[in-house]
């Protein structure tokens, strides 16, 4: 087998020139639609491995999709030939194989017959690793674990859709700590009747193609909408191997799972006051520099001169991901009781606060690249009080829903070049020169 067919470990991006032949059974079959493209035929997205558990992804694009859908089914075997490859370097990845494989109008594919291939080849990642892990965009991977604690279903509503998750404890056995493993949506109830519905000793959970999750400064898993498989005691000689070492560690019964409690409810005072951890905003740039700064909204303008305490999430993901740093206002207040309460117990003396929250006013980037749905770099720094210099646009510029207008710099210059710049308007001060690059 291995002499006739190419493995999957073995193919480069630079593998187009050659002719490949692969044998491989499908995995996971889904389909996957850009986000801006809204109307657009989503794309067949695959996931096979070869006959040693190697896995690839492999994508056939819309406009061949016709072509190749109604053959391929999750499970069965084919021999694929006349592809080509490319790095695998989009944000989302369902393997961690260099490459990826394109379909294309010639593409070649046979179902074939093979008792002797493998059924399924998990590529199991220790908790350790995933405790360790710090990057939660980097691919999917296989997971299995005793559960030894559950939460309860949470049910909420976002965006008027009815969502549900709970989370779990899983123990890998390796004695490197627990994981904490949200299930959403269909994932969780299927759980949940299981235990009901099948009550036994002890439940050893596999998540195939699950999804690294950073909560509160830990890493864990979660499920994905499209790929994820869930198998609760599933009838595999990787779950019957793994149940031995339930056995030998003598781990209590599944009737005396720990109990994850849901998130604490507190008030307002309590949470900002004695639970949230205080950071000045030059803490918070110093962790999000060099990435690309969002156009403000004029409304913004309406706060200046107040003073708010603010409570903010900021995910990891987007601290290590090439995109701009969402920074999410969970909480915000403007009483003056719990202002006043915040400084005097984190010590911040009210002449120091605008020395050291001016860095808003003074954010900059070397980049003039222009984010999608503007007209403008996504810049923001000081500017001169002059109006000679400036370029008003005559329209003003939608995004995300808030109407902004920009007022852009073009200082002259003979031997270089300055990158483009905005400013908040109404009363910003201004600078004596701008700086060029």
């Amino acid at each position: 087998m291995a002499s006739t067919y190419n493995n999957l470990k073995d193919i480069e991006a630079s593998s187009d020139h050659l002719i490949l032949r692969i044998k491989v059974r499908v995995v996971k079959i889904w389909s996957l639609s850009p986000a801006e493209q809204k109307y657009v035929k989503p794309t067949l997205e695959l996931v096979v491995m070869d006959y040693v558990g190697d896995r690839i992804q492999c994508t056939i694009r819309n406009a061949q999709r016709r072509l190749f859908e109604d053959e391929l089914s999750e499970g069965k075997i084919y021999i694929v030939c006349n592809f080509s490859t490319s790095l695998n370097d989009q944000k989302y990845k369902a393997t961690n194989h260099a490459c990826r494989i394109y379909f294309k109008r010639d593409t070649q594919l046979q179902m074939v017959h093979d008792p002797s291939f493998s059924e399924n080849v998990f590529r199991f990642v220790p908790n350790d690793l995933i405790l360790n892990h710090t990057n939660a965009q980097s691919h999917l991977i296989d997971v299995i674990g005793l559960l030894t604690g559950k939460g309860d279903i949470i049910e909420f509503t976002k965006n008027g859709k009815k969502c549900s998750y709970i989370v779990l404890e899983l123990d890998d056995m390796q004695g490197k700590g627990k994981i904490r493993c949200t299930l959403w949506e269909d994932f969780a109830t299927m759980l949940v009747k299981h235990i009901e519905e099948q009550p036994t000793s002890e439940y050893i959970i596999i998540v195939q193609f699950a999804k690294f999750n950073l909560f509160k400064g830990a890493m864990g898993i979660s499920n994905t909408n499209h790929n994820s498989i869930l198998y609760i005691n599933a009838d595999f000689q990787e779950v019957k191997d793994f149940r031995k070492s339930v056995v030998m560690a003598g781990v209590p019964r599944a009737n005396q799972l720990s109990q994850i409690a849901a998130e604490p409810a507190y008030s307002m005072e309590d949470d900002l006051i004695n639970v949230s951890i205080y950071k000045p905003i030059s803490e918070l740039k110093a962790s999000i520099e060099g990435g690309v700064n969002e156009e403000y909204p004029i409304e913004l303008n309406s706060f200046r001169g107040k003073k708010f305490l603010f409570k903010v999430s900021v995910k990891m993901e987007d601290l290590n991901s090439f995109q701009p740093c969402k920074v999410i206002v969970m909480k915000m207040t403007d009483e003056i009781s719990l202002i006043t309460k915040f400084l005097g117990k984190h010590d911040i003396y009210q002449q120091n606060l605008a020395l050291e929250h001016s860095e808003l006013l003074t954010l900059q980037t070397a980049s003039t690249d222009t984010p999608k749905g503007t007209g403008s770099p996504s810049v923001v720094a000081l500017v001169d009080n002059s109006n000679d210099a400036f370029s008003i646009p005559k329209r003003n510029i939608i995004s995300g829903g808030c109407s902004k207008r920009l007022i852009d710099l073009y200082p002259d210059s003979a031997n270089g070049s300055s990158s483009k710049c905005r400013k908040l308007e109404d009363g910003i001060p201004g600078v004596d020169k701008v700086y060029q690059d």
